[in-house]
């Protein structure tokens, strides 16, 4: 396990140590390996993060952080759901600003989770026969979601 930085001043070509962080928590969970503990520093971050391995999301300790889906829908969440009338029809997927998409997960801010125009968290399987097991989500102010603040 190793102990990844994200910063709101960092760069994507940084080394993910606290002296070089990472800019966004997207970059990091790709970078990262599973069981990794990802740290982000004192800021706003205002992307969809979607974790599809197992990992650790921590505040570093004393700093606030916020991720703010600024009442913007989420990407990739409107798809075509069939037709009414003959004419297709979208279905709107309320993702969360933080999709859970694997198992043995840690959510420990503090954290504000604010603003998504769906989810605040959202913990799915990536198919209808795929279970999620030990999520563990704590420490989070979650509100003003328009949708749910944790859809499990």
């Amino acid at each position: 396990m190793t102990d990844r930085y994200i910063s709101p001043s960092g760069v994507n070509t940084g080394s993910g140590t606290i002296g070089s962080p990472w800019l966004t928590g997207t970059y990091a969970v790709g970078a990262a390996t599973a069981g990794d503990k990802l740290i982000f520093r004192e800021g706003t971050y205002t992307e969809r993060i979607v974790i599809n391995k197992a990992l650790t999301l921590e505040a570093y300790p004393g700093e606030r952080v916020i991720f703010d889906g600024n009442n913007i829908y989420p990407t990739n969440t409107n798809r075509e759901a069939g037709t009414l009338n003959g004419q297709p029809y979208l279905s709107i997927s309320y993702s969360g600003l933080l999709s859970v998409e694997a198992d043995n997960v840690t959510i420990n801010g503090p954290f504000e989770i604010t603003r998504s125009r769906g989810r605040g968290i959202y913990v799915v399987g990536t198919n209808a026969t795929t279970r999620i097991a030990h999520i563990s989500i704590s420490n989070c102010d979650i509100y003003d979601n328009r949708h749910a603040a944790i859809v499990l």
